[in-house]
């Protein structure tokens, strides 16, 4: 019998930090990268990226990237092509949003949960964005 983590210890995380110049250009010819911190319920800081078009419409359609057990929001720019996806996104009306789960990334934190805690950061990120 394989010995298992119960299914809600934490685990601490091997954490990447970075600087956000690394997640490219904050203006670009199809929109605006903006930068935000939401507070999860165990008040824990979350950083992310929010990017919208230029157009300033009113979007009601914002895809959420998430990401992998202790990655950061820089894998969207190797695992989705980098800014192409997120430009087409926007040229269509639709905003995209990233974001470092706590434990990972530059967001507080010293442990992961596989995902007992995670999903607080995802209510945290929903409701600033709503």
């Amino acid at each position: 019998r394989a010995n298992r983590l119960p299914s809600k210890a934490p685990l601490f995380s091997l954490r990447f930090g970075y600087f956000t110049s690394k997640l490219g250009p904050v203006c670009t010819s199809f929109g605006k990268r903006h930068e935000f911190q939401a507070i999860n319920t165990n008040g824990l800081k979350v950083t992310g990226s929010f990017y919208d078009n230029k157009k300033g419409a009113n979007n009601k359609v914002c895809v959420i990237y998430l990401h992998s057990m202790n990655g950061s929001r820089l894998e969207v720019l190797a695992v989705l092509l980098g800014l192409v996806y997120v430009q087409e996104m926007l040229r269509i009306g639709v905003t995209f949003c990233n974001f470092d789960f706590s434990g990972c990334g530059n967001s507080e934190g010293n442990a992961i949960s596989f995902g007992a805690n995670e999903k607080n950061d995802v209510y945290a990120v929903v409701e600033l964005l709503r």
